[in-house]
């Protein structure tokens, strides 16, 4: 018997497309504009009049297998966010239970999906040209869909995970872009039914983030998760912000052909540089994350150094973080020994700046709390409005956060211009001296 969608035929198919672009296009668009306006930001610097071409860039992916592969990698994980939003699309539930043609599902999402690798494909088709601009798109946009995609048993597991691995083969063999967009658009029509489909069928979030023991970090836990959650386009920025560091530097060491010593002291004056500000940047919100589970520690009387030590191991593992991503890609054209010495810098400038700005956050938290304390007649108005998280605008004092990381960038560049490439010992050694500090 004809199903009531395909008696309709092409009568209904537009107002289901406009539908769900609707349903499922708000949630991309919210998690996909603070990405384009990031990627949009140093791409304006790195492709301006007195920068390089786009077909240079790709000119040099094209020879070297590593930045394809960091080119790639960073594009499908910075899109991943919005890619899945478009699956999990709530209020869509009742068009995943239409009887309409896979088609019509698979036209929709498709669009959409394509869609979000607008910066992508526009980069290889000012780079290359309309073809490689189409195969980049449909292949992002095919393993994005297949990373969304809910397996059944371990055999279709096994699949996906051959899948996405499959991927990152042909990008890093540099398959050509007719190969890539067959490959694209056959995994599209394959996976993108699917996969909305069984986009209710959730995985258990625990799974793929295991829980932390010890109160320190499982508390620490929970400020990145709520970090990731509030503020996902200042992660995205901050990322980006420090790509591009690590890009120029990679860049300038390749062209001036810098011996790894000299390179790994210069990426860790870039890193000074990137890391400080990205890092300063998150003090804030890091410290409002804390703020909104006040009452809740407050209520199991947790101690302030749990507290402390939770901001500087959320703050130290995204330094970290930002450190291998920044010595990663910064040294990708160094042997593997010098290849070590610059990701191993920028590893040690991202600890020592991440346990520092957790205990930044807690003097300019300090410097918040007395300043109302002095306005209020010698009483802190925002001990009781912090606790609930509404009390202020800000729970740390910006002058301090602002004063206290420029000091820090400036007494790092001068202790690498003295020290050289051994003072990033001593940043990550005065970090953790400093995270655990008794005042």
């Amino acid at each position: 018997m004809q199903s009531r969608a395909e008696g309709a035929g092409w009568m209904g198919v537009g107002p289901y497309l406009l539908t769900l672009l609707r349903v499922a296009g708000r949630p991309m668009l919210g998690r996909a504009a603070p990405l384009w306006v990031g990627v949009a930001a140093p791409a304006a610097v790195l492709f301006g009049p007195n920068g390089m071409d786009p077909a240079e860039l790709l000119a040099l992916a094209a020879g070297s297998w590593r930045i394809r592969l960091a080119l790639w990698g960073g594009w499908l994980v910075a899109a991943l966010p919005a890619a899945v939003a478009v699956m999990d699309a709530r209020h869509s539930a009742y068009l995943r239970w239409l009887p309409a043609p896979r088609w019509w599902t698979g036209l929709g999402v498709g669009a959409l999906l394509v869609a979000l690798q607008g910066p992508w494909a526009l980069l290889w088709g000012a780079g290359v040209g309309p073809g490689a601009a189409l195969a980049s798109a449909l292949l992002a946009a095919a393993w994005h869909a297949l990373f969304a995609l809910s397996p059944r048993g371990r055999g279709e597991a096994a699949a996906r995970l051959v899948g996405l691995a499959a991927v990152a083969v042909a990008v890093g063999l540099g398959i050509p872009a007719v190969a890539v967009g067959l490959a694209g658009g056959l995994g599209l029509v394959v996976v993108i039914p699917a996969a909305w489909a069984r986009a209710p069928e959730h995985r258990p979030r625990g799974a793929l983030l295991p829980r932390l023991s010890g109160p320190a970090a499982g508390l620490a836990q929970s400020y990145l998760v709520a970090l990731v959650r509030t503020r996902p386009g200042l992660v995205v920025r901050t990322g980006l912000i420090t790509a591009l560091g690590a890009i120029v530097t990679g860049l300038i060491g390749a062209v001036n052909e810098m011996p790894g010593a000299e390179l790994a002291v210069y990426s860790a004056g870039v890193a000074i540089v990137t890391l400080g500000a990205g890092l300063g940047g998150l003090v804030g919100p890091v410290a409002e994350a804390e703020t909104a589970l006040g009452w809740l520690l407050d209520s199991v009387d947790t101690r302030p150094e749990v507290r402390r030590w939770a901001r500087c191991l959320a703050l130290g593992a995204v330094g970290l973080a930002l450190g291998l991503g920044h010595g990663l890609i910064a040294g990708w054209s160094l042997a593997p020994v010098d290849l070590a010495r610059v990701v191993g810098a920028g590893l040690a400038l991202g600890l020592g700046f991440g346990f520092a700005g957790g205990r930044l956050g807690v003097w300019a938290a300090a410097g918040r709390g007395s300043t109302r304390a002095s306005r209020s007649g010698g009483v802190d108005v925002g001990g009781v409005g912090g606790v609930g998280g509404v009390g202020g605008a800000s729970q740390v004092d910006g002058g301090r956060v602002v004063a206290g990381t420029i000091g820090a960038m400036i007494a790092c560049l001068v202790l690498l211009s003295v020290l050289g490439e051994a003072a990033v010992a001593c940043v990550a050694a005065a970090g953790v001296v400093i995270a655990g500090g008794t005042r």
